[in-house]
């Protein structure tokens, strides 16, 4: 004989347990969402310096790989950075000829603005068919809208250090 359950079980969640939840929710993004906000801009900084430091490094390797000279250039005017292979004419001449491979070509985020140089609008670094710095020593510098600074420097030996400030002035 099999006996049937008087009761109905109800499974789900009553409209009070879903209101609570949603409510536990809008006060957890209320306070998570400004804090993310803020970490923004200094996230987009890091996040650049990783890009023009890797994009050094990669110029670096493609100069000994290639046994020729590698360049990249620093627009302030349009926040942006191309690298490429200088070989044309032959010993090549630090500027983008049309049958140059390019190596990286990018564009700084939103909030993030190359600052080392103000009386030009591009500035140029390079390595030579052995991986040392082909322009001296060097550094570029960029800022963030929340006035915090990142310094990329090449020193001769074509090695690449990162250091911050968060006035421009004092450097770790």
């Amino acid at each position: 004989m099999v006996f049937k359950n008087r009761y109905k079980i109800s499974s789900g969640f009553t409209l009070m347990e879903l209101m609570v939840v949603i409510a536990i929710i809008g006060m957890m993004s209320g306070i998570a969402i400004p804090n993310i906000i803020s970490w923004l801009p200094d996230y987009r900084l890091r996040s650049a310096t990783r890009d023009i430091v890797s994009c050094l490094q990669e110029a670096k390797l493609r100069a000994v790989k290639e046994n020729e000279r590698v360049v990249v250039i620093f627009n302030q005017f349009t926040e942006s950075y191309i690298a490429f292979v200088d070989s044309v004419p032959a010993g090549g001449n630090w500027a983008q000829d049309a049958i140059e491979t390019v190596v990286r070509q990018q564009t700084m985020p939103a909030g993030v603005d190359i600052q080392s140089f103000p009386l030009t609008t591009s500035y140029t670094v390079g390595f030579n068919n052995r991986g040392l710095s082909a322009s001296g020593a060097d550094s570029i510098q960029m800022k963030n809208n929340k006035s915090n600074f990142t310094r990329i420097t090449l020193n001769l030996a074509g090695s690449i250090r990162v250091q911050m400030s968060r006035d421009g002035i004092n450097w770790n």
